[in-house]
Parts: structure tokens; sequence; C-alpha cells
């Protein structure tokens, strides 16, 4: 008899983003959104730029009349890289867009235990060419403590199992790369876990390494709660 898993109410298990599955009961949606991304970023890269371009055109302005200060121009520095780190961050995520298709990740049960196979269907769409693409099983410990006044964070990788490795393969528009799978939480695995300060986070993990094109890498929350304790007669 399958082991039946103790309701999320019942524990301190994490919220999942999904929606009714065409194929099976849940699409899983995957952390962050592309679009508040692409949202976000212009805005951030015009406050954060604007605000620097002020500064570096009066640096300019000093050295080009032979009164260059040499102070300024070491402390504008890290503020004009992360400038350009953003507007690299920008240009990336508006390639993946225009590019790279949703991932649909569909599985047939929104609740897992530890033990028991679960069927699940992937499929990206748009017309890419593809080095590899890959779906991992992941299980990371995240851990927030403070050491006097700092606070640090951690991370712990407890699992990481590939469940689909496809090499090179080509998607069009309309033949995208599809698979039907299985995925196992392994029986003595930890299940999913939330506190202030300490997670135990399962993830499906899609990463797609594009030829000539940005990498695309997305992670879709699992929710693992803990079997029934088994009742004695």
């Amino acid at each position: 008899m399958p082991r039946q898993a103790i309701p999320p109410s019942n524990t301190l298990l994490p919220a999942i983003r999904a929606e009714q599955g065409r194929l099976y009961a849940a699409r899983l949606k995957a952390g962050g959104s592309r679009a508040a991304e692409i949202g976000c970023l212009p805005i951030l890269c015009l406050f954060w730029n604007g605000i620097v371009s002020i500064f570096l055109l009066n640096m300019v302005s000093g050295w080009q009349r032979g009164q260059g200060d040499i102070i300024l121009t070491l402390f504008l520095i890290p503020f004009v890289v992360v400038g350009l780190v953003l507007l690299v961050l920008l240009l990336r995520s508006i390639l993946l867009a225009i590019r790279v298709r949703e991932t649909v990740v569909e599985i047939e049960k929104t609740i897992l235990v530890p033990g028991e196979r679960v069927r699940a269907y992937i499929a990206q769409h748009g017309a890419l060419p593809l080095n590899n693409f890959l779906v991992r099983l992941v299980c990371e410990e995240k851990i927030t403590y403070r050491r006097g006044t700092d606070t640090y964070h951690e991370s712990n990788t407890l699992l990481d199992q590939p469940l689909i490795e496809t090499g090179p393969v080509t998607t069009t528009l309309t033949r995208p790369l599809e698979q039907h799978f299985e995925l196992q939480i392994p029986a003595d695995a930890m299940h999913s876990f939330e506190a202030s300060n300490n997670r135990i986070v399962w993830r499906l993990n899609v990463k797609g390494e594009v030829i000539r094109w940005p990498d695309f890498n997305f992670d879709f929350t699992l929710c693992v709660a803990p079997p029934e304790p088994q009742r004695r007669f």
C-alpha cells in the first residue's frame, strides 16, 4: 500500500507555484519571473548608471581640465563595474526572452513522499540548437546564522541526481524537446522544511546549453512531505 503524505498544514512545508497541468495533475512554475526580471533590470540600470554618470562626467571633465581627482577616480571604479554588470545582465535577459520559450514541467502529484516513484513530463519550446539539455533532482540545506553582529548564509548540497541528459539536440518552433520521465525521492531522504534559519529545499533544475547564445537555468520547487507513521496493531 503506498505511503500517504502528511498534509502541508501539519508541517513546515514550502508553498509551490503550480497550476492545472495538461498531461499530469500539476504544471510547475519556475522560481522567479522572466517578465519581472526584464521589467526591473532596466529601471535598476537607469537609476544606478544615471547617478554614476553624473560623477563620471564630473571626473572626466576634471581630467580634461588638468585637474584630475585621483581619489574620486579610484572611488568610482567599483560603481562603474557594477553598472557594467547590470547592463550585461539586462542584455542576457533580453536575449533569453527573445529566443528561449517556456519550459514546461508537469508532475502527477504536488506533494511527494520519500521512496515513491512519480511520473513527470518536460518540454522545452523554441528554436534552439542545444549542446546539452539537463534535468537534475537537487536537495539543498540552507542555513542562516549570526556571529556577533554579522549574518552568514550557507548552502550544502545533500543530493544532486541527474535525471535527463540529452547531449546535442535541436528544437524547432513546431517540434519542441519533450520527454516523459520518473523521479524518486530517496527513501531515507529528509523531507522539505522551512523555518526562519534553516531550510531543506527540493527542486528540479533545468539547464540548457545553447550554441552561440546565453545558457538558461531554471529551478522548479518540489514539496516533499514526511510519510505518515506506520500504525501498529
